[in-house]
């Protein structure tokens, strides 16, 4: 077994090639994150024989400007607890259904911090 996630039978040339084929794509997803080493990192590659990405990538946020003339919805990642104010949202999915009696186009914008998405998926 060449990693510790993976359920015993399964060959190293298919778990390898599973592998790969999830940081290829998780590449073209954050083509940003250029060679995505942290990705390769997670998915533990370097047990796959595959070289490594020659330096680290960071996440960084979107540097374009929010846009003006619509409503821009804030959501903070507080403390469970702390209320949130104005249009600011304790999470995406009170802003999400806070969004709904605003006229659209409207921007949800998720503040710096760690955002959970509780109870399953969100419809938007």
């Amino acid at each position: 077994m060449v990693h510790s996630g993976t359920p015993d039978g399964v060959p190293e040339s298919a778990d390898c090639a599973i592998r790969s084929a999830a940081w290829e794509y998780g590449k073209k997803l954050q083509p940003r994150r250029g060679g995505f080493k942290s990705l390769y990192d997670a998915l533990q590659l370097g047990a796959c024989g595959m070289p490594a990405p020659g330096s680290m990538d960071e996440w960084a946020p979107l540097a374009d400007a929010l846009p003006s003339g619509q409503h821009v919805l804030f959501v903070e990642a507080l403390s469970a607890g702390a209320p949130p104010n104005g249009d600011a949202y304790a999470s995406i999915a009170a802003a999400v259904v806070a969004s709904r009696a605003l006229p659209k186009p409207l921007t949800i914008a998720l503040r710096a911090g760690t955002h959970f998405v509780a109870g399953g998926p969100l419809q938007l």
